[in-house]
């Protein structure tokens, strides 16, 4: 009975993650001008070769929090300091304007970031984006991240088992929260599956004549094993 019972959890595990990669759809809006970007691809003489957003950049990505949680993979050897800003979009004239930005100490290959309780919220409409750069000394070689992001006034669904509640977030395009439940779970494959699935939606919206190590696509692939 013990082997049968860990062959079941083993597959109901499974199970659970591919329930969760499946799951995410990319909402329909356009990404605004000036709230994405990035250095992929380019020679930088930085011993951190490269930032990369865990988030959408041919989507617009959504969150239902003011003070949601970022999270971005780092390559390269180096261990320099970051810069993380939050800039609110304005439409009318298509610029960016910066709300916040503080200087950050890398965490490791996967570094987050939560907006402090003290910096203004994101407002429900508005679309902002999110900036991290690492400073090398060199601002025209710094490599950076840029992607957007809006909050959403979407009612969660209460009584949701956790993997469930990931679920029904990512089908509704509520990326920021599906993520930040699936990394912070304790199941290092629910995170790993929704970046699975969002690199599969990232390729479609890719030219096919795209150099590959400047798809976004390529770059979530390299995070997941």
């Amino acid at each position: 009975m013990g082997r049968l019972t860990t062959v079941l959890a083993t597959i109901a595990t499974s199970l659970w993650a591919t329930a969760v990669m499946a799951a995410y759809v990319p909402p329909p809006d356009q990404v605004p001008p000036r709230t994405r970007g990035g250095t992929a691809g380019r020679r930088t003489t930085c011993d951190v070769s490269a930032v990369t957003p865990l988030a959408p950049v041919n989507y617009l990505g959504k969150t239902t929090q003011s003070h949601p949680t970022f999270y971005w993979s780092k390559a390269g050897q180096g261990n320099v300091p970051l810069e993380f800003s939050l800039m609110e979009y304005l439409p009318h004239t298509q610029q960016l304007v910066v709300l916040h930005r503080t200087r950050l100490s890398s965490q490791g290959s996967i570094d987050r970031f939560q907006l402090p309780s003290d910096w203004q919220g994101l407002e429900v409409g508005k679309i902002y984006a999110w900036q991290v750069v690492a400073l090398c000394g060199n601002p025209s070689a710094n490599p950076y991240l840029r992607a957007a992001v809006q909050r959403v006034d979407s009612p969660p669904k209460n009584g949701l088992e956790l993997a469930a509640k990931i679920k029904h977030l990512a089908l509704q395009g509520v990326w920021y929260d599906a993520l930040h439940l699936a990394m912070t779970s304790g199941n290092r494959q629910l995170g790993l599956a929704l970046l699975q699935d969002l690199a599969q939606a990232e390729e479609k919206r890719e030219p096919l004549d795209m150099a590959q190590e400047y798809r976004h696509s390529y770059l979530l692939q390299s995070v997941v094993p």
